[in-house]
């Protein structure tokens, strides 16, 4: 198998998971270039902005941004807010503000539909 399938080889892949050390070398075997690990809580509201200021200075661009955030634990209905809003947080507000981040770039460089 190829990386990615039927598509421009990238020259690095910047990898948003704080245990990536596996996947890095999954990448690898396969063909794909050693991905550059970003171990960031998503809980934080301003990591997505982070994620972005990192992967900027370090790569200057970015052609693909694969939302892949996600992370819960099973809570009760009667679970406090802090629980239900930290879950929100990670598993649809960082996925947002990540795609909110790199979309116009992304455009820019025509690397999407707009």
């Amino acid at each position: 198998m190829s990386w990615p399938p039927k598509a421009r080889k990238p020259s690095s892949s910047p990898v948003g998971d704080i245990s990536s050390k596996r996947l890095q070398e999954e990448i690898q075997a396969t063909g794909g270039p050693r991905p550059y690990p970003v171990a960031i809580d998503l809980a934080d509201r301003d990591s997505p902005q982070k994620i972005k200021d990192e992967v900027f200075k370090k790569f200057g661009h970015v052609d693909i941004v694969v939302n892949n955030a996600g992370g819960s634990r099973p809570l009760s209905l009667d679970a406090p807010d802090e629980a239900w809003d930290e879950s929100f947080a990670i598993n649809f507000t960082a996925v947002r503000k990540l795609t909110q981040a790199f979309l116009p770039v992304m455009q820019d460089r025509r690397w999407v539909a707009s």
